[in-house]
C-alpha cells in the first residue's frame, strides 16, 4: 500500500496481530485479532481491534488513545487485513466497532484506503437491512470483506494480484434463511462477543451475500 503504515508482527497461525502506535501520549500496543465462524458452514472470521491493558492482561476494545496518528494506525489495520487474507483466502472477514462512533472509524478507514483496496476486495456494508456492495458516504452498521482473487504474499510490505477483478454483472443475491451461525471457537471477551451476536443479527435479518459462495465454488473447481 502507498499509505504510511507501521510495521507489525504476526503471531498464533496468522490471526492475531500488534503493532505499536507512536505519538504525543508516547508507545501504545496495538491488538487486532480474527476470531472464526461460519455461515452455512461457510469459513467467516469477526476482526476486531483494540488497545493492550497491562494491567489487565487482555485487549481494551473501549479505549480511545487519542494518539495524533489515526490515519496511520487505519493503514496498519487495513495492512493487516491485507497480510491476513494472504494466509486466508477462501474466507470472508467481517468488522464492526462496539458502537456508532467506531464503525464509523472503520469506514473511514475504507474510504481512506478505497482506491487500493477495491482492487483487492468486495466490500459489502450493512444499513441495518440488507448487505450491499460499499459505497462511498453511505453510513453502514458493519463491513464485510472478501478478496476478489488470491495474493501471493512476497514481503511484508508488498502484495501481488495475478490478474485484474472482473466484476459480475448479475443481480446480487443472497442466502436469506434460514441462516445458520457458529461460533467456531469459545469466546469469553464479553465485547468480543458482543461483535459476535451483532453479526449473526445482521445476517439473521439481511441475509448473506451470494457472490461469496460462488467465488470459493469456483476457486474450488479451479
Amino acid at each position: 500500500m502507498d499509505l504510511e503504515y507501521y510495521e507489525y508482527q504476526r503471531r498464533h497461525a496468522f490471526r492475531e496481530y500488534e503493532f505499536y502506535s507512536v505519538g504525543p501520549k508516547g508507545r501504545i500496543r496495538k491488538i487486532v485479532r480474527f476470531r472464526p465462524f461460519s455461515i452455512n458452514g461457510f469459513p467467516c472470521y469477526n476482526l476486531g481491534f483494540g488497545d493492550w491493558n497491562e494491567e489487565l492482561g487482555e485487549v481494551d476494545y473501549t479505549s480511545v488513545s487519542n494518539n495524533g496518528d489515526g490515519p496511520k494506525v487505519l493503514a496498519t489495520v487495513a495492512q493487516i487485513l491485507i497480510n491476513f487474507t494472504t494466509h486466508y483466502p477462501d474466507v470472508v472477514v467481517h468488522a464492526r466497532g462496539i458502537d456508532e462512533s467506531r464503525t464509523r472509524l472503520y469506514q473511514m478507514g475504507i474510504n481512506k484506503a478505497w482506491d487500493e483496496i477495491k482492487g483487492l476486495f468486495d466490500i459489502y456494508g450493512y444499513t441495518g437491512v440488507k448487505w450491499e456492495p460499499f459505497q462511498k458516504n453511505v453510513p453502514y452498521y458493519g463491513f464485510l470483506a472478501q478478496p476478489i482473487e488470491y495474493m501471493i504474499l512476497q514481503e511484508q510490505n508488498e502484495y501481488y494480484m495475478p490478474s485484474s477483478p472482473k466484476k459480475s454483472s448479475k443481480k446480487k443475491m443472497y442466502y436469506k434463511e434460514p441462516i445458520e451461525f457458529v461460533i467456531m471457537e469459545p469466546v469469553t471477551d464479553l465485547i468480543e462477543m458482543k461483535k459476535m451476536e451483532a453479526a449473526r443479527e445482521s445476517f439473521e435479518t439481511a441475509g448473506f451475500p451470494r457472490e461469496f459462495f460462488e467465488r470459493n465454488r469456483a476457486r474450488k473447481k479451479q
